[in-house]
């Protein structure tokens, strides 16, 4: 996925009509985009959304972790097998950075299609460029509440757990 984006951002300013960047000088499209993308919240909310329902997962984890309990996500276990001894913390919070990656890479992907999108919908239809705007703002908060869910949800449901089960147990 890190080299699918920029191969499909290259491919959408090559697509984009003539007509359409002739408006740009060189470099103008791009940099205009980038800006857009930089500047934009729903470009970095399902990476935040994301690493939060991870860290809280993963810091609820510890009490169990600390009194000898396996983990039964072999992402962040050892061996690479479910059910097994846990990661360390410190690397737990490594391997979290780095699946936040692919997520910011999805979001920026999404958001540079659209942006490009938009400035080529817009030279083609001027009079319409409220609607053009407000759909591609729309597609954007889908798009990133999507990202959102799916990567944190069940994170943050664990999360849930965790403190019932801890309370249950009296460990905390």
């Amino acid at each position: 996925m890190r080299l699918a984006w920029p191969v499909c951002c290259a491919i959408l300013l090559t697509l984009t009509p003539g007509g359409a960047l002739a408006q740009y000088g060189p470099g103008a499209l791009l940099k205009d985009t980038a800006k857009d993308i930089v500047l934009d919240p729903t470009t970095y909310a399902p990476t935040g959304v994301s690493y939060t329902a991870h860290r809280l997962d993963w810091e609820s984890s510890q009490i169990f972790f600390q009194r000898g309990h396996l983990e039964d996500n072999a992402d962040f276990t050892i061996s690479g097998l479910s059910h097994d001894t846990p990661i360390s913390h410190t690397a737990g919070n490594g391997k979290i950075l780095r699946l936040m990656l692919p997520i910011l890479e999805m979001s920026v992907l999404n958001n540079t299609a659209v942006s490009v999108s938009e400035r080529t919908l817009t030279h083609f239809y001027p009079n319409h460029r409220k609607l053009i705007s407000v759909i591609g703002w729309a597609e954007k908060i889908a798009m990133a509440g999507y990202l959102s869910y799916k990567y944190s949800y069940s994170n943050f449901h664990q999360w849930q757990l965790n403190k019932q089960y801890a309370t249950e147990l009296g460990y905390q």
